[in-house]
């Protein structure tokens, strides 16, 4: 179901992805799982207060310090040259990931 032209699936992907992605520059990594038995959006709904509902996510997440720091990895631009390059890998078959 739609919410004025939002999908809240894909919102909460792209809202994830993004916080992934602050997490990791800030030199952290996330070692746990959302369960999949909660749906995200809904238990942000429920807990009323964001730092309630930031707590709970916070646990589901592990945030932990990275073993090895960020700047020893390679760069997306040196890796993936071109978009085409990066969206051809994000379009390898992910079957085996589950």
């Amino acid at each position: 179901m739609k919410y004025g032209g939002l999908d809240p699936v894909k919102s909460l992907a792209v809202a994830y992805s993004v916080a992934l992605g602050l997490i990791m520059s800030v030199g952290r990594q996330v070692t746990g799982k959302l369960p999949t038995s909660k749906l995200l959006e809904m238990e942000a709904m429920l807990y009323g207060a964001p730092d309630a509902f930031i707590m709970v996510t916070k646990q589901w997440m592990n945030i932990k310090r990275l073993a090895s720091p960020m700047s020893g990895l390679p760069k997306v631009w040196e890796t993936f040259p071109t978009v085409r390059s990066a969206l051809e890998v994000l379009n390898v078959n992910t079957d085996s990931c589950s």
